[in-house]
């Protein structure tokens, strides 16, 4: 880790620059803990990680939960539906049925 305080660019949005400090870029990279950057950086994470895979990120495919104390995205099932539209996947469900309350649905 650089010992540097110098904040980097990791991105611009509309002209605004988006910057972190190299231990918040490694929290974020290393760790995977969104929470580590601002509100703005992690709206500019966001609509990359939404470019990186060609989702739209006006459709909410991803939302931010808390996992091992970690701030992470979590696909929802809008990322799923349009990563299957993109890359035409289809799926066929094979069975339901509810087991102790929970509804279990195979597909193939």
């Amino acid at each position: 880790m650089s010992n540097t305080t110098q904040p980097a660019v990791i991105a611009q949005d509309n002209n605004v620059n988006t910057t972190v400090l190299p231990a918040q870029l490694e929290g974020l990279l290393i760790g995977g803990d969104l929470s580590v950057i601002s509100e703005s950086a992690r709206v500019v994470y966001y609509k990359m990680v939404c470019q990186s895979v060609g989702l739209n990120p006006l459709t909410q495919p991803f939302e931010y939960i808390r996992l091992n104390g970690k701030l992470v995205l979590y696909a929802k099932k809008a990322a799923a539906d349009q990563l299957r539209s993109i890359y035409k996947i289809s799926i066929e469900v094979t069975s339901t049925k509810a087991v102790e309350g929970i509804y279990e649905v195979t597909v193939r």
